[in-house]
């Protein structure tokens, strides 16, 4: 008879192991529990809930860029909570956008809510386009912009 080798060794332990009829062995098996399985750590970040749902994942586009491009232009439209305000009614827009801007601002982006102070009431603007529109966002530093309102 020849020395058993390592596949042997492997097999006599799994048969060694294993019910004479192809079952588990039931004295060698963990009865069944209702804690929950501590093997998938890996899986959750310690929730219970982490992974029951399926989550929608949306789509992140990332562009690294050197420098913004110099705002020439955008257009704001107030929000209905800056109308009931009395936005409007404003002697001098010009004069609350610049203060609010230079003091608050190093960039536009597309989309954004751009908050607006004068004289201690709040108004908010949307940013509906910006020019030069590439990337949908320009530099409001060291420049002046046109403004449509």
């Amino acid at each position: 008879a020849s020395p058993p080798t390592s596949e042997d060794k492997d097999n006599h332990t799994l048969e060694a192991d294993s019910h004479p009829m192809g079952e588990a062995d039931p004295a060698s098996s963990p009865p069944p529990t209702t804690e929950p399985n501590t093997n998938d750590e890996h899986k959750t970040p310690g929730h219970i809930a982490y992974g029951a749902h399926a989550i929608p994942l949306p789509k992140i586009e990332v562009s690294l860029l050197a420098h913004l491009p110099l705002g020439t232009k955008c257009s704001l439209q107030p929000t209905p909570d800056a109308v009931r305000h009395g936005f409007y009614d404003l002697k001098n827009i010009k004069l609350a956008l610049e203060q609010s801007l230079i003091r608050t601002r190093g960039c536009l982006n597309r989309g954004d809510l751009v908050h607006c102070w004068f004289r201690g009431t709040k108004f908010d603007l949307v940013v509906k386009a910006v020019t030069p529109g590439t990337v949908g966002a320009v530099s409001c530093v060291n420049t002046d912009i046109e403004v449509d309102i």
